[in-house]
């Protein structure tokens, strides 16, 4: 990407904040999609949207970019609403608490262990 280096910092912070708020669109246009065609549809219809979107990641312009990091949050808000109720459907009654939040807990697990990672591995050079 051709980004001059005065908007280094102000691109890396965009790209990081488009992601959550597709997120958080994506929960709320989970349950509507989940009524109307049905979990295990929108589920799989959710993954064929994600990888078209990861295609457009592949175009070499920073705002196409920004759009396919909030686009790729939408489907990431879908799945990670629809999939552990899908999930969770196919399992025995003892096991459907357990198994629910299982993705929460490694979603939670992940996050801390990419931070950590980021601690480790920055350079000062990154925050100036």
């Amino acid at each position: 990407y051709q980004i001059d280096e005065d908007d280094v910092n102000s691109y890396y912070g965009n790209l990081n904040l488009f992601f959550p708020i597709g997120a958080g669109l994506g929960c709320i246009i989970a349950g509507i999609l989940a009524s109307k065609v049905g979990r295990v549809r929108t589920v799989i219809a959710c993954e064929v949207y994600i990888l078209m979107v990861y295609g457009l990641m592949l175009i070499d312009n920073i705002w196409m970019l920004n759009v396919s990091r909030f686009m790729s949050g939408i489907g990431a808000g879908i799945t990670s609403t629809v999939g552990p109720i899908s999930t969770t459907e196919c399992l025995p009654k003892k096991w459907q608490g357990p198994f629910g939040v299982m993705m929460y807990i490694w979603f939670t697990v992940f996050v801390v262990i990419t931070s950590a990672m980021g601690l480790i591995w920055h350079t000062n050079a990154n925050y100036e």
